[in-house]
């Protein structure tokens, strides 16, 4: 993931469902920034979850929640990383509590376009 903004300065969000609850997982965004998310030899697990909308990417070598991607109304890759994919992980700002589950279809999809970082998936 690539990002103008400092990693101190970068709040993870921490969905209160029971999936990312059970990962421990916290998302990193940036709307202006970009994540690219590459794959060799069927390294990545996708796993819809919850609406349906996103797919969660599993690493299924080490089994790490590596990100979260969902297609925009456009047609384009949005993105999460999970926080605790990042070797520095201790180096990003307090996370927040959200509660996505609560929200809509159509409103999920406009926050992630908000808040998401455009993706590209690139899988050899």
């Amino acid at each position: 993931m690539t990002t103008g903004r400092a990693l101190a300065d970068t709040a993870p969000r921490e969905c209160d469902c029971d999936f990312c609850t059970r990962h421990a997982a916290a998302w990193v965004s940036d709307a202006q920034g970009a994540l690219r998310i590459r794959s060799r030899d069927g390294a990545l697990l996708r796993y819809r979850q919850g609406s349906g909308q996103a797919q969660f990417l599993l690493c299924t070598r080490c089994g790490v929640l590596v990100a979260v991607i969902a297609r925009s109304q456009d047609g384009r890759w949005l993105g999460a990383a999970n926080r605790n994919a990042f070797d520095d992980r201790a180096r990003f700002g307090a996370p927040a509590t959200v509660s996505p589950q609560q929200l809509g279809p159509e409103e999920k999809l406009a926050r992630w376009t908000q808040l998401w970082t455009p993706a590209e998936l690139a899988e050899d």
